[in-house]
């Protein structure tokens, strides 16, 4: 007698005990030993260290201070990485008071945690399960960092809607954290909507166009030593060249660079061509989540470094890459996922400085997925972006076409009358 298995509930009850088990050891274990031994590098105090920029630019502002430019609220003295707007959410919210900001990363911990529960019973599989319990993602809730709000905002903007709403999650979260302005092409199916949130997005970003230099210069992703292990981008893949490649030039670099970037290009337009990127279940609630995640990692990989934490984005990604229907292209996608964002599980920090000494390529390993990931979700965008456009073209060209028959067939029957 066979017994069937249900991987929707096996899956989501796994996913409860998992989360009811971390909070559990939290209460009891407390902080840092719960996050040490789930291998987040280095767990730090106070909990959600990285809203404490936040918490801090909110007591430098009223010392007259700039926080982006000098935070001395912070308990690290961190710039403040962040548009400013956020010293305004910091004193809506009273996030001086240590409750309130608990109380305020929680809420969006939490928004994070249902919208990761909601993609798993959409799409049951051990990959995403694996890749939602990731080092990537522990740490971005370990952090406290806004990127999880970020993460919800868009999922339930993406699910509920393809129109107002939608555009308006959109121009939140741009508002919040400056990248997610590519998500724009997700509203291609609206044009007039289109047409709007551009020209309010490019308003923002020139309202607030002093800020870009200063928000680019405070980039920890690029400033910290220790990035080149918990980082991805080619800014980053340029970081691992100058080690293997040193005493060389600057302008040798920034040949190394843009060759690197053009043969990667050439490299996304012969994949995105290929047959093995077909899929068996063309969802259209699949390919939006898709490219809402694969523009913000791919987007976020040409432009700069960017701590790991944002591959959760990548969590978008897994149901349409489970749809696709090569199996060696479907596996190592997922697989290269799992090790691109589980950094600090395969090599743990307090040896990884000993490691890339020795075997610099096993920790290579992390960062070759990276960009094996780039490669292939970024060719996969290709696709489905070109799709996107050319189906819009031929229905605005068949509503184009109806619309000036029908003038015509109107024009005819007023002459014949007359």
């Amino acid at each position: 007698m066979k017994v069937s298995i249900d991987a929707k509930k096996v899956f989501s009850t796994i996913f409860i005990l998992a989360c009811i088990s971390i909070g559990v050891s939290i209460l009891f274990n407390g902080w840092f030993t719960t996050w040490t031994t789930l291998q987040v590098p280095p767990p730090l105090s106070p909990p959600f260290l990285d809203m404490r920029t936040v918490q801090g630019s909110l007591l430098s502002a009223k010392l007259g201070f700039d926080p982006q430019v000098k935070n001395p609220g912070d308990l690290t003295g961190r710039t403040l990485d962040y548009p400013k707007i956020w010293v305004g959410i910091a004193r809506l919210f009273q996030l001086d008071n240590e409750t309130n900001l608990i109380l305020f990363v929680c809420v969006y911990i939490l928004a994070y945690i249902v919208s990761c529960f909601l993609l798993l019973r959409n799409s049951p599989s051990l990959y995403l399960l694996l890749a939602i319990f990731s080092g990537t993602s522990l740490l971005a809730v370990e952090r406290g960092n806004n990127d999880l709000l970020v993460f919800a905002l868009l999922f339930v903007g993406i699910s509920l809607s393809q129109g107002y709403f939608r555009a308006f999650a959109v121009l939140l979260v741009t508002v919040l954290k400056l990248f997610p302005a590519f998500l724009v092409v997700t509203l291609a199916k609206k044009p007039k909507i289109l047409m709007v949130l551009v020209l309010l997005i490019a308003g923002y970003f020139l309202y607030i166009s002093g800020e870009l230099k200063i928000l680019l210069a405070g980039n920890t992703a690029l400033s910290d030593p220790n990035s080149i292990f918990a980082s991805y981008g080619f800014d980053t893949n340029m970081q691992y060249i100058r080690q293997m490649l040193t005493g060389q030039s600057a302008a040798t670099y920034a040949l190394i660079k843009y060759m690197f970037i053009l043969v990667s290009l050439g490299l996304i337009a012969f994949i995105s061509r290929s047959k093995y990127l077909d899929l068996t279940d063309n969802s259209e609630y699949k390919t939006d989540l898709f490219i809402a995640g694969g523009i913000v990692f791919s987007g976020t990989y040409l432009i700069t470094s960017n701590w790991d934490y944002r591959l959760i984005f990548l969590l978008f990604c897994i149901p349409y890459i489970l749809s696709i229907q090569s199996g060696f292209v479907r596996h190592s996608m997922l697989i290269g996922i799992l090790l691109a964002s589980n950094v600090d599980f395969i090599f743990p920090a307090s040896n990884v400085a000993a490691l890339w000494r020795l075997v610099p390529f096993a920790l290579n390993l992390c960062a070759i997925s990276k960009y094996y990931i780039f490669l292939m979700v970024t060719a996969c965008l290709v696709r489905e972006l070109k799709n996107y456009f050319s189906v819009i073209s031929i229905a605005s060209s068949k509503a184009y076409f109806t619309k000036l028959l029908t003038g015509l067939q109107r024009k005819e029957s007023q002459e014949q009358r007359l």
